[in-house]
């Protein structure tokens, strides 16, 4: 069955409408796509007294597409006071690879937007999800998905895959906090977050694009051409605070990486931080790697040990420090035991 174009819980100004639950899925529901990628065929799913969309389904074809949960066409909050999505059987597929349209996902207050307790939650394209996710069972599949994210993720007790260029994206307003994951391909902050205390792999790239992140005594191990980047071309302040903190990579002095300090950014390493590897090589940032005016890069008691800026003639400057004054110079020249221009 197809459920598209559908005000479910409210009518179209908004008014509260509400039922027990927005759409319920029994055990034995199957091939059933909720919303569609044709422009006004999502569903506006509102103001229901529990859940948004709960899934009992063992079914593997069950699709959410375009489908606006807990808010409204004109973005106003008009949550459903149980979970925006639970389930805890088959498989869901949630959002469209093909489409530009995609779901968004508000939970209520005291509740989660995303909430899984076994099965397989499958993301495709770009979700937008306002609150917390909780996976306590099954598997949640970024199969190469952008996921965005103003509340916590956290998938204790879940299989949590990454998938090929996936992208997290935390920008909430208030501290949000990833728990239980320590692979990512894109991790991408827009607001305060900080690491809990452990060793995390990043296959592209860690970007600091606003806000706050604070990883203090973790070991981040970046992979073959991945990027740091910490502010943006739009110049908001971003901090990244890695103090005590070590960068490695697999393959020291060999592996190719890019650091780009932005207008407004900051990368913070104090406390004895190892900016490299202790190998022999350390790590070496690729042609383009700059600290654009406006920026800092902190590192007091730090180890920017064996670290290597390569040029490529044809390209420019392996490491523009043009903008920065003599101070902001100094600051990144402190404690430095090996840098190379090559």
């Amino acid at each position: 069955p197809l459920i598209y174009g559908n005000y479910i819980g409210s009518t179209r100004s908004g008014a509260n409408l509400g039922n027990q639950i927005g759409v319920q899925l029994a055990a034995g529901a199957d091939a059933v796509e909720i919303g569609h990628r044709a422009s006004g065929y999502g569903n506006v799913i509102c103001h229901n007294i529990t859940d948004g969309v709960l899934s009992a389904s063992t079914s593997a074809s069950v699709l959410l597409k375009s489908n606006l949960i807990g808010v409204l066409p004109n973005g106003t909050r008009a949550r459903n006071k149980g979970d925006g999505i639970e389930t805890s059987a088959g498989t869901i597929t949630v959002g469209d690879p093909t489409s530009v349209r995609t779901n968004n996902i508000v939970g209520s207050i005291g509740q989660k937007s995303i909430r899984q307790t076994g099965g397989t939650l499958e993301m495709a394209g770009v979700n937008f999800v306002s609150g917390d996710c909780l996976m306590t069972g099954g598997t949640f599949d970024m199969n190469g998905s952008a996921l965005v994210v103003s509340g916590d993720i956290n998938p204790t007790g879940a299989t949590f895959t990454i998938g090929t260029l996936s992208t997290i994206t935390l920008d909430g307003a208030a501290l949000q906090t990833l728990t239980g994951i320590t692979n990512f391909e894109y991790l991408h902050y827009r607001g305060t977050s900080y690491f809990p205390l452990g060793t995390y792999n990043i296959t592209e790239g860690l970007i600091v694009e606003r806000g706050a992140v604070t990883a203090p005594g973790v070991t981040v191990t970046f992979n073959h051409k991945s990027i740091v980047q910490v502010g943006s071309i739009a110049g908001m302040k971003a901090v990244l605070s890695m103090d005590g903190a070590t960068f490695t990579t697999p393959i020291p002095g060999t592996h190719r990486h890019t650091m780009d300090i932005m207008s407004g950014g900051d990368l913070h390493c104090a406390q004895g931080s190892q900016f490299a590897s202790l190998s022999a090589g350390g790590l070496v940032f690729w042609t383009g790697s700059r600290m654009a005016s406006n920026t800092s890069l902190s590192n007091k008691s730090a180890q920017f040990r064996h670290v290597t800026f390569d040029n490529i003639p044809a390209a420019g400057k392996g490491l523009d420090l043009s903008a920065l004054t003599a101070g902001d110079t100094n600051a990144f020249a402190k404690n430095l035991m090996e840098i190379r221009l090559i």
